[in-house]
């Protein structure tokens, strides 16, 4: 078989005699062995949301000597991620349950920056991005991918990934030992500032609201088509309670009123 494109074309008759037909075409190319290597690193395995990261690409040819004047294209991309403190096991530190029934306006994965370079008489090229990471509401993972390619036109990649902080702290919940409590019954909150590194932070003014939250669904109707139903939650603040944390858990308490369902949200 020559090498270069090849087109494919099948035929499927049916018992009406009708047929069924497909085509497609693949590239038919030599196979050869690689002629170098690629290595993707990052300033840091993690990063605070504002910060700047550079992110360093390396091509050595596997003789040894490194692989000066490959064109690089590099590709960032973010997307959402989960990540708890260490120690923070019986803390809730994300978002989640709040926001469930919200509305999502947070970023969605995507890419948010690529490049061209070259590397350098040392091998290597480094990119740097700044992480502002609009509409960043809880932790992310930004990747770093390089595409290297040598003078005979032969490509080889790379990446490399980092985790993204929305803020130097979580604010921190223990959530309370009952799902179902009475009316009028008082809720003791546990709230700490946790710090990526697992260490608690002192000093930091929270807020924790008592969000009674219920639904309204409207009927819309769409002629022929029937009706349609759109339901959508509708928040109301009952009870704030306030702390400055401590080096362990500080505390608080709200009292639900009517029965309802409640969320405990804290912000710091």
């Amino acid at each position: 078989i020559k090498l270069g494109s090849l087109g494919l074309h099948a035929e499927v008759p049916s018992k009406d005699g009708a047929r069924g037909a497909a085509s497609g075409s693949v590239e038919l190319a030599e196979y050869r062995p690689a002629e170098f290597k690629v290595g993707v690193e990052s300033s840091k395995s993690a990063f605070i949301r504002g910060d700047k990261a550079s992110f360093t690409t390396r091509g050595d040819y596997l003789f040894g000597a490194p692989m000066s004047g490959g064109t690089v294209h590099y590709t960032i991309t973010r997307s959402r991620s989960s990540f708890s403190p260490p120690g923070s096991e019986d803390l809730v530190v994300d978002d989640e349950t709040f926001a469930r029934d919200l509305a999502d306006t947070s970023e969605r994965a995507g890419e948010f920056q690529n490049g061209d370079g070259e590397l350098t008489a040392k091998g290597d090229f480094v990119a740097t991005t700044a992480l502002a990471m609009p509409h960043q509401t809880g932790p992310e993972t930004v990747t770093f991918e390089s595409e290297v390619q040598d003078i005979s036109r032969q490509s080889i990649s790379g990446r490399t990934t980092a985790v993204v902080h929305p803020g130097e702290f979580y604010v921190a919940l223990k959530p309370p030992k009952d799902f179902f409590v009475t009316k009028g019954a008082v809720i003791p909150v546990q709230i700490a500032a946790v710090e990526p590194s697992g260490k608690k932070r002192a000093g930091v003014a929270v807020k924790v609201d008592l969000v009674r939250r219920s639904w309204q669904t409207v009927v819309e109707s769409r002629g022929d088509a029937g009706v349609h139903y759109e339901s959508k939650s509708v928040d109301t603040i009952v009870q704030s309670c306030s702390v400055t944390t401590n080096a362990m858990v500080a505390s608080c308490n709200v009292t639900p009123g009517d029965p309802g369902y409640y969320t405990l949200h804290g912000t710091g």
